[in-house]
């Protein structure tokens, strides 16, 4: 089996593999963008970068929030929340000294954790007047899905027992939303840039079907000078989304029958050699 890790030389090889998965995904998202109006993950909106301490949002946060406790269905408090909460988490930064790579800290994630929950209540919100979701706040909420799945994934990648599933699980639950972010921002602007961004996050996700249609929608709308471009790019995103889901089907398959071995034990992590190879490495918390 691929997570046997009882031989040294396959445990190499997991590592090599899962290494090079995350560095070629998250070198995807920079190549595609977010929200097909590229740059990286915490470049496009406010308060980005830094690492500062502290919360320089939290009075602006505590006067959305005081405008809900009025209005529950204010959905323009609920768009600042959005975006105030994702400003507030990209501000909370880790840097390794000896590396330079960047990692969200706890509080990062809770406050990207919090922009992710004002979205779905954002959405809930609109969908209920019969508005259209405003395109910047659908684009933080890619930027902030795409995020959280990275730092689950790379999690995944460090944890032990079923807590390795369990942050696999989370990282396809966020790219599961941020394609359905996403496929509001193709669908209010279409164009070859959107669509291959959505085709992007499905294959992330594990829904293939998903993103085959995506890319295919991509290659319609994309402009003659970008289409070859995007095609290649699609293809390759997609033999990584397929590995991505067998390598977890394999953890799960893995982790039940550990579990019935071992009698309810969590049994060995068949990630745990690799170590440093997650996709916060490959570019997804790069800033650029």
């Amino acid at each position: 089996m691929l997570f046997d890790l009882r031989s040294p030389g396959r445990r190499n090889l997991i590592r090599v593999v899962y290494a090079g998965l995350a560095v070629l995904m998250g070198g995807g998202l920079i190549f595609f963008g977010i929200g097909g109006s590229g740059g990286g993950l915490f470049s496009d909106v406010g308060g980005g970068g830094g690492g500062g301490d502290g919360n320089p949002f939290e009075d602006q946060i505590s006067d959305a929030e005081a405008k809900l406790q009025q209005n529950p269905q204010d959905t323009a408090a609920l768009a600042e929340l959005v975006q105030l909460h994702y400003q507030a988490g990209s501000n909370q930064i880790d840097v390794d000294q000896d590396t330079g790579t960047q990692s969200l800290t706890e509080e990062g994630e809770q406050q990207l954790a919090e922009s992710a929950d004002a979205w779905d209540r954002y959405l809930k919100q609109t969908q209920k007047s019969g508005a259209q979701p405003a395109t910047g706040v659908s684009s933080i909420a890619v930027q902030t899905f795409s995020v959280l799945a990275d730092a689950s994934f790379s999690q995944a990648l460090d944890a032990t027992g079923t807590e390795a599933l369990d942050r696999a699980n989370d990282a396809v639950t966020s790219w599961t939303d941020a394609a359905e972010a996403q496929r509001i921002l193709a669908e209010a602007q279409p164009a070859g840039q959107a669509f291959a961004n959505l085709a992007f996050f499905l294959y992330r996700s594990g829904d293939i079907a998903g993103g085959d249609r995506a890319s295919a929608q991509a290659a319609q709308a994309a402009a003659p000078s970008e289409k070859a471009s995007i095609e290649q790019q699609l293809k390759q995103t997609k033999k990584q989304g397929e590995q991505l889901t067998q390598a977890i089907a394999q953890l799960q398959k893995q982790q039940e029958q550990t579990t019935q071995a071992t009698g309810g034990a969590t049994g060995a992590n068949p990630l745990e050699s690799l170590g440093g190879g997650g996709l916060s490495t490959g570019g997804g918390l790069s800033g650029q």
